[in-house]
């Protein structure tokens, strides 16, 4: 075995417990690459597992070399990721098939080789289109590239492109799995005794008037990165989130610097690092001093540590960046996950938080893994990104949450509400505006009430797997069902349990009604869902009459008001003639029809 395949064997091994948690969801292992690959990539955008399936929706034939989709537009800027997935050796040719074929979405002849979903997207962003736009192309492979691709998290060039008479920005990057593979650590909790050596006046002591003790130092940046090195990502256990990104444009700034001619005055640009510990010891060593800290976890800093880890090995290791000084305010505090928290809330600025990393804090949050921990079947709630890809890496470590029904049962907080939303008849808001809900304390609590228990949230998000269940089986009929319908459908689900249950309160249900609504999902299912879909559908395609794209019909709360009526005017044709039918044939109304499988008797 060549050094080339022994490096690809490796680098696919690290990776293998990630694909693998994908592929029961996508059925092949290619599809399973190419959608953990995709929430790589775009690691900064936080994308939920839904949101990825609906980015690689129009991946297939006539896909114009696109595997996944992904337009990021907020109030500061507009970004369209386009990934290509490969499990063969990747070309520069590669790329500019990418290109090419999102230009050629927008040519009048070459549109129609295109797929319906993808030149759905491409109406959508052409309504949507500023000149706000950058485009980001990305080719990811699950083998080695040449060495003159390697990016590393970085651009592999960019140009302007134009399409519709204007001319945006784009940016080419290629990640092989090499390079995929690089950033995944594993989490080891055990306290980090860490070790600095300063000179006598690049470091001083202060004690706030609230007692806390503080240091604040001008550190080696090499003893930063070995410390790293020995603890990866033990060091972040206080941190609001775990994994790190290496090609966003704050690290990459990071690593201008360091590589630049005024390296040495590093200390100057960079914000810094800030840690907490349980004890601060100074020794004398003669003309320096040897600071230690007991317990110590970094809460904010994580992307400077580990952009200058990277600079740091990639020199060579010891010895080098010994004259980079890194700033560093050290607190000492017996109250470590609190004070990392606040740390985290008012100095986290370089690279933004996602908004509901700072709820991870929340005692709510961590009573509701607790919750569903001890349902039956176990159910793993990841209120804080990144801990099943590091504390659960192992499959003996994932062993009581995988197994039917719904393997693995794992749910994160960000697909959590947006499953809760849709059930409080909110999908638009499900889809586009979930981010809003974790904005202020208000609107989180509209999600996540103070006396919520894990069994009324888990119903949402067994009836979301359900509906997503029922938009594949007429996938083929209805392609563009699979991004859309399936958080309408969970709407138009809860609205019917409601009416079932007389219950006009758009609210959870009690736990125990939860409790035997899904122990009796199974059954009511195949009588309620596709019923439900058929009307989506219909309603879908009567207004896409009008010239309507679907997303923008979807994406809207009124046009579901028709739906609810068609729905309950199902639901209650079919009770009136099952009615009639048990009166002739002289039984019980409840042991036929659908009333024999509601999960309660009316």
């Amino acid at each position: 075995m060549t050094k080339r395949e022994e490096r690809e064997k490796e680098s696919a091994a690290i990776i293998e417990p990630f694909v693998e948690d994908w592929l029961e969801r996508t059925g092949s292992h290619f599809s399973a690459f190419r959608n953990w690959a995709v929430g790589q990539v775009l690691w900064d955008e936080n994308l939920s597992e839904e949101q990825i399936e609906e980015a690689v929706a129009v991946d297939g034939s006539g896909d114009m070399g696109i595997d996944a989709w992904y337009l990021a537009n907020d109030d500061s800027r507009k970004v369209l990721y386009l990934v290509q997935s490969k499990d063969t050796r990747a070309t520069k040719n590669d790329l500019e098939n990418i290109k090419n074929g999102f230009l050629d979405l927008f040519h009048p002849t070459k549109s129609i080789n295109a797929n319906s979903e993808v030149r759905t997207r491409a109406a959508e962003l052409q309504s949507e289109l500023n000149d706000d736009l950058t485009i980001e192309m990305h080719l990811v492979t699950s083998r080695l590239v040449s060495r003159n691709l390697r990016t590393d998290g970085q651009p592999l060039g960019n140009e302007e492109i134009s399409f519709l008479d204007r001319t945006f920005q784009a940016t080419y990057y290629i990640h092989d799995v090499e390079s995929l593979a690089s950033n995944l650590r594993v989490i080891k909790e055990q306290p980090i005794a860490a070790r600095f050596h300063l000179g006598r006046d690049e470091y001083f002591r202060y004690k706030t008037e609230s007692k806390y003790l503080t240091v604040s130092a001008a550190i080696r940046a090499d003893e930063l990165a070995q410390l790293y090195n020995q603890n990866r990502l033990n060091l972040f256990r206080l941190n609001p989130r775990y994994f790190l990104s290496t090609k966003s444009a704050v690290n990459r700034e990071i690593l201008q610097t360091l590589n630049g001619e005024d390296a040495d005055n590093f200390y100057l640009y960079n914000n810094g690092v800030t840690a907490t510990c349980s004890g601060i010891r100074v020794r004398d060593a003669g003309t320096a001093s040897i600071l230690e800290f007991e317990d110590f976890q970094i809460v904010n800093g994580c992307q400077t540590t580990v952009t200058i880890f990277e600079k740091w090995r990639e020199a060579g290791g010891a010895g080098n960046l010994a004259s980079i000084r890194v700033p560093i305010r050290i607190i000492e505090t017996p109250i470590a996950k609190q004070m990392a928290e606040q740390v985290a809330r008012t100095t986290n600025r370089q690279n933004q938080m996602k908004l509901e990393d700072f709820w991870s804090g929340d005692k709510l949050q961590m009573k509701l893994q607790a919750e569903f921990d001890k349902l039956n079947p176990r159910w793993f709630y990841e209120y804080k990104r990144g801990t099943w890809n590091t504390e659960f890496r192992t499959a003996r470590a994932k062993s009581s949450y995988v197994g039917e029904p719904y393997s693995p049962r794992r749910i994160q907080m960000k697909d959590l509400a947006q499953a809760c939303l849709a059930f409080k008849e909110r999908p638009d808001d499900a889809a586009d505006r979930v981010a809003s809900y974790f904005a202020s304390e208000e609107r989180y609590r509209q999600v996540f009430p103070t006396t919520c228990q894990a069994q009324q949230l888990l119903l949402p998000h067994v009836l979301f797997l359900k509906a997503a269940e029922t938009v594949k089986l007429h996938s083929e009929e209805y392609p563009w069902s699979t991004s859309y319908l399936r958080y309408p459908m969970v709407s138009c689900i809860a609205k019917a349990l409601r009416y079932l249950l007389n219950d006009s309160c758009t609210s959870y249900f009690e736990s125990e009604m939860s409790a035997r609504i899904i122990s009796t999902v199974e059954d009511w299912v195949p009588e309620l869902f596709p019923m439900i879909f058929q009307e989506l559908a219909r309603s879908v395609n009567k207004e896409a009459q009008s010239g309507k794209g679907v997303r923008s019909i979807v994406r809207g709360r009124d046009w579901l008001d028709e739906v609810y009526d068609a729905v309950q005017h199902s639901i209650e044709s079919t009770l009136k003639a099952e009615m009639q039918a048990a009166h002739k044939l002289g039984v019980d109304p409840n042991s036929i029809g659908l009333r024999n499988v509601l999960p309660v008797k009316i």
